[in-house]
């Protein structure tokens, strides 16, 4: 009699084990996949971000550039303003035309070097982002892996009779 006892709470306990372990096996496969199209949302996601970082990257040079180039231009016309105030002072010759054909030479090539200086970061700048993305999109893509190996080991155990003979 306390063998069938026994036998009979051991019975109780795998019946109550395998439904245990088959509404876990579910639960985990509802919260994976969850995840998997959480990770699929970000992956289509990708594109749009790295074109946002690149826009505000370009749009940054822009504004860089143009606050440089008016600064720049102010400079020469305050150089050029001087050289004429200069010019009025002595007689005109061509050295004075000289002179400013030279300040306005260095300012220009000043800021044509600025610009390229700018436009190597930016080429920097939007190779960092390429980077950001393929090394965003494989880890993705590895937990997209991980999970949808996960979900297929759990499907193997998310129902009763699995888990009770299983």
């Amino acid at each position: 009699m306390f063998a069938a006892i026994g036998l009979g709470l051991t019975a109780l306990q795998m019946v109550s084990g395998a439904r245990k372990g088959a509404k876990q096996s579910r639960s985990n496969i509802g919260m994976w996949q969850s995840q998997l199209g959480d990770i699929n949302k970000s992956l289509g996601e990708l594109d749009t971000q790295a074109g946002l970082q690149e826009e505000v990257a370009k749009t940054d040079l822009t504004k860089d550039l143009t606050r440089q180039g008016k600064n720049l231009g102010r400079t020469k016309t305050e150089a050029l303003d001087s050289i004429e105030e200069s010019s009025k002072e002595f007689a005109f010759s061509g050295e004075t035309e000289e002179k400013l054909s030279d300040v306005t030479e260095k300012i220009d090539l000043n800021f044509e070097d600025t610009k390229k200086v700018a436009e190597m970061e930016l080429d920097k700048t939007l190779a960092s982002i390429e980077e950001w993305k393929g090394s965003e999109t494989k880890r993705l893509e590895g937990e997209r892996k991980t999970l949808s190996h996960q979900i297929g080991a759990a499907r193997n155990s998310d129902s009763f009779l699995e888990n009770l003979f299983g």
